[in-house]
């Protein structure tokens, strides 16, 4: 299972990139290792203006419940994400990335991730 994580490069700027999280195979179905979390919680945006540059408040899992996101990092890159799909803030330093909301209101989950967890290994992006 690929997840697409938001981080900060060396230069500052946030950007994309997709780890691998290992699937096992248990019977009809596979899972991902448990994931270590700290606190869980969820959220409500309403419609509003964009969230200019920013960095992730904290280490975080976020899935969208409803709604949906736009993300945008360093040199334009833009990622939407709608119900179902989840992905890694990790950019606690450096300028961040804006968030849009052009679907109107958005319903999130927040999991809160041990500093020193890891996910999988980088990939490149298909």
């Amino acid at each position: 299972m690929r997840l697409v994580r938001i981080h900060a490069g060396d230069d500052g700027e946030s950007r994309f990139e997709e780890v691998d999280l290992p699937m096992v195979a248990a019977g009809e179905r596979s899972a991902t290792a448990l994931v270590p979390a700290v606190s869980t919680g969820f959220g409500f945006i309403e419609a509003r203006e964009p969230q200019d540059w920013h960095p992730a408040p904290r280490r975080q899992l976020v899935t969208v419940l409803g709604g949906a996101l736009e993300i945008e990092c360093a040199g334009g890159a833009v990622r939407r994400f709608g119900p179902g799909d989840s992905f890694i803030a990790d950019d606690l330093e450096g300028r961040g990335h804006v968030t849009r909301y052009p679907d109107g209101p958005v319903r999130l989950q927040y999991v809160l991730l041990p500093h020193d967890f890891e996910f999988g290994s980088p990939s490149k992006a298909p």
